[in-house]
């Protein structure tokens, strides 16, 4: 009898559970993640927000309580623009949508119905009506140098998003067909436009359909990831031939290195700057010359934590290996192999493909060798065959290589003693 009570209190206990979590797994595939600490490695600054909170994470942040009052002066503000748009009916479409949104935030929160609706309410509002703000070219308090940075940077941190829907249901609602002819057609076309702006860039990204976007950040990675003349007719989801999505890896517990910037220009490697229009991925490597060319990269006091977002907002996309045909993931891996110290920086630098506003080369270093170490990286990715004409040109690059005459050894023992030398200097 006593077996029977415990059997019957454990299955009352599975049921309650399953009852919790049966609205909270997405079919939509949306996901807003917290970071976890595998790819956090300590540094949580590059994930939080420093002046302003969206969405239910951090939402309770002491530091970001001056900047509350903006929420609601901007609420009022959109409110104003359509008086016949009340804010019960703002409140009615987010209502709507409860559970699709409670999927997109796989890690609990303790905030019932009422307290979501509000949040989402007044920081969607807030989100659309500073976007048409900037596109109006209104001036408030926000629009200072430094704010206008702090809010930059805020808007593209995973954890700081709100579902797309929810932004595109309210710029709807705020942007009446009357008053259209004076807006952008929709809010994808409004975001990349604030997204030209803030980045002082021209990039026509054809605008997605807002029901394959999942938040601000993906836009901005679908941003940065096109390439005009290149991308067009390519998507975000251009399906890899041939990948192993069943054998995934970092790329650091592979079998193959490639020493840094320096070694590998001793070795005979040119580099050379790849001029493109906006953010590119595209390294090349022309076997015959010998020559590696990588697009410039920019990067200031923000590129660590617009990196590390990106890269975790790859690591939880749905089979991402498969969707993106390049990724940040694999990039900044990269990077990471061929900058191993402050001369390997000062190397690209001379070569025009870094340029940077920190402190020091050493800086630059520390950003990619402990930027993605939780990172995980499918075996097939877009920069493979880079990595194999390196390894046909120097066969020194596997560990166990073995020399097939008097030469190949000498030249061998030297290039490891210079990998050794580097490596000491390193330490």
């Amino acid at each position: 009898m006593e077996n029977a009570n415990i059997e019957f209190k454990a299955a009352s206990s599975i049921r309650a559970n399953l009852s919790l979590i049966k609205d909270q797994i997405s079919d939509t595939g949306i996901i807003i993640p917290r970071v976890p600490e595998r790819l956090r490695l300590g540094e949580n600054d590059a994930y939080e927000p420093r002046i302003i909170s969206f969405g239910p994470y951090h939402r309770r942040g002491e530091k970001l309580y001056a900047t509350r009052r903006y929420k609601l002066s901007y609420l009022q503000e959109i409110l104003s623009r359509d008086p016949m748009i009340p804010l019960d009916m703002y409140v009615n479409v987010v209502g709507s949508m409860m559970d699709k949104i409670k999927c997109c935030y796989p890690d609990y929160f303790d905030l019932k119905d009422p307290d979501l609706i509000k949040m989402m309410v007044i920081d969607g509002c807030f989100i659309v009506e500073y976007l048409l703000r900037v596109h109006e070219g209104v001036k408030d308090e926000l629009s200072s140098m430094v704010l206008i940075q702090l809010l930059k940077y805020d808007i593209l941190l995973l954890e700081n998003q709100l579902p797309f829907f929810i932004l595109d249901k309210i710029y709807k609602l705020a942007i009446t067909p009357s008053s259209s002819n004076s807006y952008p057609p929709s809010f994808t076309h409004l975001a990349i436009g604030y997204f030209n702006w803030v980045f002082q860039k021209e990039i026509n990204l054809p605008p997605p359909p807002p029901e394959t976007v999942h938040h601000l950040l993906h836009l901005y990675h679908l941003f940065c990831l096109y390439t005009p003349g290149v991308e067009e007719g390519a998507g975000d989801e251009t399906i890899i031939s041939n990948i192993d999505i069943t054998s995934l890896t970092s790329h650091k517990d592979s079998s193959i290195m490639i020493p840094g910037a320096t070694l590998l220009q001793e070795a005979g490697i040119r580099f050379k700057v790849k001029e493109v229009e906006g953010f590119s991925l595209d390294v090349t490597f022309n076997e015959g010359e010998g020559e590696m060319v990588i697009p410039r990269l920019f990067i200031d006091s923000s590129t660590k934590s617009k990196l590390r977002n990106l890269i975790a907002f790859e690591q939880f996309y749905p089979n991402y290996e498969c969707k993106f045909y390049k990724s940040f993931s694999v990039y900044c891996s990269f990077m990471n192999d061929i900058i191993n110290t402050p001369q390997d920086v000062a190397l690209l630098c001379e070569k025009d493909i870094i340029r940077h506003s920190l402190g020091s080369n050493e800086e630059v270093a520390h950003i990619f060798n402990h930027l993605n170490g939780g990172a995980i990286i499918a075996q097939s990715h877009y920069l493979n065959d880079i990595y194999e004409k390196l390894l046909e040109a120097f066969s020194w690059f596997l560990p166990f290589s073995k020399p097939t005459s008097l030469a190949t050894l000498l030249i061998s023992l030297w290039l490891h003693l210079l990998l050794i030398n580097e490596l000491i200097s390193l330490q």
